[in-house]
């Protein structure tokens, strides 16, 4: 194996580290981080060229919200490693988590340019450009990121439905569209579902958001909370009577449950609520009437 050899092989495991750290500002609590902080440096000062240590000392300063040193740490890492693109798109999403978009925009425009093939760089700039109040850019770097064969999280298809709806309410059909790329891809799953219900609520394609609903409370634990959604929906769609129906079912279904479940402050907010809407939906008797048909 050549000198060179080595470097490229590093150079790979580094980048393989920055990705592994996650997009944007890491979920290490605070409480935490200090003493990680503690422990890379002493690491560091045992080892100071080591360009890994730097870059996860960076990740620790960023979650720290200390963006200064996470800059310093990210600049030295260069200095170490030129050659490792993904130095840039780590410091891009830094520079997004502290606001400073611009600076964002030209780390991450370098790392695309160079590293088309990874998602990370078109979802991190999509970022940027929603910030910077920029969703037609953002769509379209979305569009870039799903269309590589990775396997994306639920939510970059709803940043993507959610930048395509800040561009003009008339591209809501569009942003169902792309939950409907996402169920597909990733399965039935509430966090793509309940979004396109929304949408097709707005779009006044009421049947379409039941049939949505009656799929994802198919399987659920919880048909009650589905039940309720549904009426809620049926409301909005001027049909009062199957809403009571749905609210009654919820109701009935619910008191079928275990007294443990029944006894949980969740169950008993929902069955209050769904006494509450079937008030003006139930049909009064006219004691009034009765009372003088009796005489």
């Amino acid at each position: 194996m050549t000198s060179a050899e080595p470097r490229a092989g590093k150079a790979v495991a580094l980048a393989v580290l920055l990705l592994a750290l996650g997009a944007g500002q890491p979920a290490w609590g605070h409480g935490d981080v200090h003493q990680q902080i503690e422990q890379v440096t002493a690491q560091l000062q045992q080892h100071p060229d080591d360009v890994e240590l730097l870059l996860r000392r960076a990740r620790l300063h960023q979650a720290h919200a200390d963006w200064a040193a996470s800059a310093a740490d990210f600049d030295r890492a260069e200095v170490q490693a030129p050659a490792l693109a993904t130095v840039w798109l780590a410091r891009g999403q830094m520079l997004l988590a502290a606001g400073r978009l611009d600076e964002a925009r030209r780390e991450v425009d370098k790392f695309v340019s160079q590293k088309p093939d990874v998602a990370e760089g078109w979802l991190t700039r999509a970022r940027v450009g929603v910030k910077q109040g920029r969703p037609m850019d953002a769509t379209t770097d979305f569009h870039r990121a799903l269309e590589l064969p990775t396997r994306p999280e639920p939510e970059h298809y709803l940043e993507y439905a959610q930048a395509l709806t800040a561009v003009h309410p008339s591209r809501r059909a569009e942003a169902v569209d792309v939950l409907d790329q996402g169920l597909t891809r990733l399965g039935n799953l509430p966090a793509l579902g309940l979004p396109a219900v929304d949408l097709e609520v707005q779009l006044q394609r009421y049947d379409a958001a039941l049939a949505r609903l009656r799929r994802l409370g198919a399987s659920s634990p919880r048909p009650e909370t589905w039940l309720d959604r549904q009426g809620d929906v049926l409301l909005l769609a001027g049909r009062p009577s199957e809403a009571a129906q749905c609210f009654r079912t919820a109701l009935e279904t619910l008191a079928r449950r275990s007294v443990t479940v029944r006894a949980r402050a969740a169950s008993q907010q929902l069955q209050a609520s769904l006494e509450k809407k079937l008030i003006p939906l139930t049909p009064r008797t006219t004691t009034a009437t009765a009372t003088a048909g009796q005489r």
